[in-house]
């Protein structure tokens, strides 16, 4: 393990950061914990792994497939850049909610999943 990798934890996104397969979405949708605030409900639950993962739902209700990709990446990169100060060994699932392509950019998403785990936090 090379020193910058606890630097880099937070800097990358891979392919095992995701949630994949049915039984371990079925799983946390199970044993979750849910916290909702305005545009979003992230679903947290602890998991074997040493990783942290993530998935993001949005439905078609969102939008058209260019506003749900844009808020797919939104949250994908809130997770990239705030991971190391999540939870480790949790699975989490964004859902996001009707009215969410109306935000503008990354540093809106950011305010409100940032509020969303102070909430959880309480």
């Amino acid at each position: 393990m090379a020193l910058n990798d606890g630097l880099r934890c937070c800097k990358t996104f891979k392919k095992e950061e995701r949630i994949h397969l049915d039984r371990d979405f079925q799983r946390v949708f199970k044993e979750g914990k849910r916290v909702s605030l305005s545009f979003f409900t992230v679903i947290m639950s602890p998991n074997e792994l040493p990783l942290r993962r993530m998935a993001v739902i949005v439905p078609k209700k969102v939008g058209k497939a260019v506003k749900r990709n844009r808020i797919r990446r939104l949250v994908r990169e809130f997770f990239r850049l705030n991971k190391c100060k999540l939870a480790p060994s949790h699975d989490y699932i964004f859902l996001v909610h009707k009215g969410a392509e109306s935000l503008k950019g990354y540093w809106e998403v950011e305010s409100i999943l940032k509020d969303l785990f102070k909430e959880k936090a309480r």
